[in-house]
């Protein structure tokens, strides 16, 4: 029986305290069981209190490290979190879709750090536009909705977009957390009972991993949500800090 694990990219954030980011992306992929490979695209000065600033790593080292995992391997699926800017974001998918036009391609549109610090505030509308015809899911919570869309209503959401998204409903002020997948006209709801006192430090991203690590196990895309969804609860009961323990899916 071969033990081959099916490879994940991930593009993220280096975060010291590795609950966030590219560290927070591989204890999560380990956990899938599959392998993961990292590409950093930026180094953040951070621990899971505060947020000092970060630096990008430049596009040429990025995509530099990007190609030297595609000469050697053939992923099943690539998580993307912060990124400079679109243009260097849409580069890398040409890279990873000229390798694969058909793969599974999550980009979680990290816009701040939880610490409150500022990303991205403002970005060309026609490349997002074009940016979304070229990915498979898109992760944003409520705020990074209104940001980019400019609404978190989920009916004027699913006219604007082009691939799939997951509205992560973590923001919300309920009992529950509900996040709706939209996808191929339709919506679904994944809702659990939210966690009061559990809060974690880089949950956006661990959630889009565990995603692309189902996906590249070969299961459907709202079967990848909803275990994903379930993944995070147990990030979410691991402990009682904000730096989560990792167990396996």
């Amino acid at each position: 029986m071969s033990t081959k694990r099916p490879d994940v990219i991930c593009l993220s954030g280096f975060d010291p305290s590795g609950g966030a980011g590219i560290l927070a992306d591989m204890k999560t992929l380990e956990m899938h069981l599959v392998q993961g490979l990292g590409v950093c695209t930026a180094l953040t000065f951070q621990n899971d209190q505060s947020f000092d600033g970060m630096e990008w790593v430049s596009e040429k080292n990025m995509l530099r490290q990007l190609d030297v995992l595609l000469a050697a391997y053939q992923p099943m699926a690539v998580k993307i979190g912060i990124i400079e800017n679109l243009n260097v974001l849409i580069k890398a998918i040409e890279k990873l879709m000229h390798q694969n036009p058909d793969i599974p391609i999550i980009w979680d549109p990290i816009l701040n750090a939880s610490a409150g610090f500022n990303f991205h505030e403002e970005f060309d509308r026609d490349l997002f536009d074009y940016l979304l015809s070229r990915i498979s899911l898109l992760t944003p919570n409520l705020p990074e909705c209104e940001h980019l869309f400019g609404t978190s209503n989920v009916n004027v959401i699913r006219e604007k977009v082009s691939c799939a998204v997951l509205i992560k409903g973590g923001h919300a002020e309920s009992d529950f957390a509900t996040d709706v997948l939209i996808a191929n006209g339709e919506q679904q709801l994944f809702r659990h009972e939210r966690k009061m006192g559990f809060s974690k430090h880089g949950t956006g991203c661990i959630l889009s991993s565990a995603i692309a690590a189902n996906l590249a196990l070969g299961r459907s895309l709202a079967e990848s949500c909803r275990l994903a969804k379930e993944y995070m609860q147990s990030i979410l009961t691991s402990n009682h800090t904000q730096l989560a323990y990792h167990y396996e899916a």
